[in-house]
């Protein structure tokens, strides 16, 4: 039971435990796209041809458009497609937690303001938006206009500039995908960061980063990506030993349930999806 419950894997994703009823999802038809396809299709690894061949069908297929659609056309439209990115890094983190409290610890905001300093110096937190979707969630974090007092946030904050293919409405605002069950991407104006989330045992969690760029940008660029990495570098060890600290309390005795603020609703989501999952089986 352990086993079934905290490595849930995508797509097979059962349960036996009753959970509350998602909208309906068209039948799966004999020309979808299998696992490896699709996150060939989100990662950038695809071919154009086979790109091409992806979106066709999520637009025409019930089933894929329904779970997929949406946000494929996010990616495509807003142009950060990662066809024309190329990967620069790539790392694993140790996170000492269930892969479960590593995807909250993702989808809400609740914690920012404490958690987060850098982040709520950065960041615009009263218009921090979230969008449920069947599938997939969406947040939208602008950037303050008002200049931060860290150097560095400060610095980041004047030198940004979108991406090619990018418009000046992305100048000055963060976005993240998360796609269920373990999957995210972070949209931002200079780069595109991937996280695959992925269960080690009962408490730890393999976190797997990937770091997409423009194969050829000037110095201002390049600076202006190596301040977004020390920026979410900071905002890394935060959660990492945050993180730790929630799967301590869930084991101890006096962890008791409670409400969920309009800042959690995603996590409501991903419970209900989880629950969703386990009760197919």
């Amino acid at each position: 039971m352990r086993i079934v419950w905290n490595a849930l894997m995508h797509n097979k994703l059962k349960s036996i435990l009753p959970g509350m009823q998602e909208p309906s999802i068209p039948p799966r038809t004999r020309f979808c796209p299998d696992d490896a396809v699709l996150a060939a299709f989100y990662e950038g690894t695809a071919e154009p041809p086979m790109r091409e061949r992806i979106l066709a069908h999520l637009a025409a297929c019930a089933h894929c458009r329904t779970r997929f659609g949406a946000l494929a056309r996010l990616i495509h439209e807003r142009g950060t497609d990662l066809d024309p990115l190329k990967r620069r890094d790539r790392k694993v983190y140790d996170m000492k937690a269930n892969w479960k409290v590593v995807v909250d610890n993702y989808l809400e905001g609740y914690h920012v303001p404490i958690a987060h300093p850098g982040l709520m110096r950065l960041l615009d937190y009263q218009n921090y938006t979230v969008e449920l979707h069947d599938g997939w969630v969406r947040f939208d974090a602008p950037l303050r206009d008002k200049p931060s007092e860290n150097r560095v946030e400060r610095l980041y904050q004047r030198l940004v500039k979108p991406m090619p293919g990018l418009g000046e409405e992305d100048r000055r605002i963060w976005r993240y995908v998360f796609i269920y069950p373990n999957t995210t991407i972070d949209l931002y104006p200079d780069q595109v960061n991937i996280w695959k989330l992925m269960p080690n045992g009962v408490d730890r969690t393999d976190d797997l980063w990937a770091c997409f760029r423009p194969a050829r940008v000037g110095p201002i660029t390049r600076l202006t990506q190596r301040l977004n990495n020390r920026l979410n570098a900071e905002v890394l060890t935060e959660d990492v030993d945050l993180v730790h600290r929630v799967q301590t309390g869930i084991r101890s005795r006096d962890y008791r349930f409670g409400p969920l603020s309009a800042r959690e609703a995603a996590v409501g989501w991903f419970a209900d999806r989880v629950r969703t999952s386990i009760g197919e089986q």
